[in-house]
């Protein structure tokens, strides 16, 4: 297996998005500090619409196509208070999916809203569930899938020794299409459920991991799925050889007619992580299962590591993408992250599990914080970037290793990177800083592993940070990134040349 390091010195250059990029920044508006909530929703017709809430406002906000503000939306029969919200695009609106809490019952509800950013039907109400004052408000989540023509409301609740898994299938007009219940054992503090995954057919599967209590990573895997014809979901064990394994990632391979698992695994318990394992889980239930230990090299260990510690190389070291190639392989992403609270060095992983459910924001794991207080004594360290090629039959093909180091206080909306994918190419954009300059840099990696550095960012207003780990790519071309100005937050759309 080859590896390579993103150096200056062994890049080669790119006329494609050549010399310099289109940058369009929205005004600055008074009542849109950096304390306010958001989530990029994209181009609609001939608009971009951002969701925002402020001071527990929820609206739309509707930009031209140079970022001029033409409406606000209020999105009034919202409650003020919601926990969570997905967004799901198509071509004629957009459906809101959010959850709100009234005593101790959690409801879950979606709004459509078109292209205009205007709220078009009252909110449908999907489930609703009694709660304790103890559980967290947070209940529902929501896969879909990549036709976006089954939406899968799913909740997990605890109750002894099982927890019960409730799916809810809606289509494109959130008419239920079907409901299913399943009771899965479970073991406090052992077990950790993954986020579930939906195929094209409405088939689903989710991952269960156990782990020793008090302890980070898992040394047992369970893969639950439940196909759309059966009356009874199926679980399936995946055998671990004696390793562990960190939280599991899966996404729906509906070409290829699979679902593909992805974590890193160690030896043993001090998490020095040594590869990624790989699990290929079919359609067709009478096909096998493939699983794999991708095993890092040593010399890719001595290049990422900045300590000289090569067997501790990817100890911090966290998944953050997985881009599926036609042919079946895919690409992974992982980032080295570090955290110090008031002299204390931690891993990020200290906080990442709670008692049997995680739930990570897997399309947009950089979503923007709000600042407040709690961070003014943490440092956040987000360093290099590894990237890793496996083919269809899980052999490795290339790695590649993106050095970079990114520090900042109180927050870390200003660190990691923004992946634009344009086919052929993945764009890693970041951001670095030069003195007191912040430099947004732009290199690409085809699926040959290919490298390309592109120019930086031209152009920029040095009084604006940009937040590419928050932003989104709305066009082949063009990526909206949040901007920090003194204590406010605008959008710029960049637009580069092809």
């Amino acid at each position: 297996m080859r590896y390579f390091i993103l150096l200056f010195s062994s890049i080669f250059f790119s006329a494609l998005q050549g010399d310099a990029q289109k940058i369009s920044y929205s005004d600055v508006l008074n009542n849109e500090t950096i304390s306010m909530d958001f989530s990029i929703i994209g181009k609609q017709g001939n608009n971009y619409l951002i969701y925002k809430n402020y001071r527990k406002k929820n609206y739309i906000s509707v930009y031209g196509p140079s970022m001029q503000m033409i409406k606000n939306y209020p999105l009034d029969k919202i409650p003020d208070k919601i926990y969570g919200y997905d967004f799901i695009s198509y071509a004629d609106g957009v459906i809101m999916f959010y959850q709100y809490r009234k005593g101790r019952t959690v409801y879950s509800a979606a709004l459509k809203i078109d292209n205009e950013g205007k709220p078009i039907t009252d909110p449908y109400i999907l489930d609703e569930t009694k709660i304790s004052n103890a559980v967290d408000s947070k209940v529902y989540s929501v896969a879909v899938s990549e036709n976006k023509n089954l939406l899968l409301l799913y909740k997990i609740l605890k109750k002894g020794n099982t927890v019960s898994l409730s799916t809810f299938t809606f289509n494109q007009a959130l008419e239920l299409t079907k409901n299913t219940l399943d009771i899965l054992n479970y073991q406090e503090r052992q077990n950790i459920f993954s986020d579930i995954a939906v195929n094209n057919s409405g088939d689903f599967i989710i991952a269960k991991l156990t782990r020793k209590p008090n302890r980070e990573s898992a040394y047992a895997m369970e893969i639950f799925s439940r196909r759309t014809s059966d009356t009874a979901g199926m679980s399936v064990n995946i055998p671990l050889n004696e390793k562990l394994v960190d939280e599991v990632f899966i996404k729906s391979d509906n070409i290829n007619q699979r679902f593909l698992l992805n974590t890193m695994f160690a030896d043993d318990k001090s998490n020095n992580f040594q590869g990624v394992f790989s699990v290929l889980y079919p359609f067709n239930e009478k096909d096998s299962i493939l699983s794999a230990f991708n095993s890092f090299p040593d010399s890719l260990r001595n290049s990422f590591t900045s300590s000289g510690n090569a067997k501790k190389a990817f100890q911090n070291t966290y998944l953050q993408n997985i881009i599926i190639k036609n042919d079946g392989g895919f690409i992974i992403s992982a980032e080295d992250q570090t955290t110090t609270v008031s002299n204390n060095y931690y891993r990020r992983r200290d906080n990442l599990y709670n008692d049997y459910y995680y739930n990570y924001p897997y399309y947009n794991y950089g979503r923007y914080t709000p600042y407040n207080n709690f961070y003014r004594s943490t440092q956040f360290n987000y360093d290099n970037v590894l990237i890793c090629s496996v083919d269809r039959n899980l052999d490795p093909e290339w790695n590649r290793i993106l050095l970079k180091r990114q520090q900042e206080l109180e927050s870390a909306n200003l660190l990691s990177y923004l992946i634009m994918n344009t086919g052929g190419m993945l764009h890693f954009i970041y951001a670095e800083n030069e003195k007191s300059s912040q430099i947004i840099n732009n290199i690409a990696i085809s699926s040959d592993g290919d490298i390309n550095r592109f120019p930086n960012f031209k152009n920029t207003n040095e009084a604006y940070k940009f937040v590419p780990n928050s932003g989104k790519q709305v066009a082949y071309n063009k990526i909206i990134l949040p901007c920090i100005y003194k204590s406010y937050l605008i959008f710029a759309l960049v637009e580069f040349a092809q």
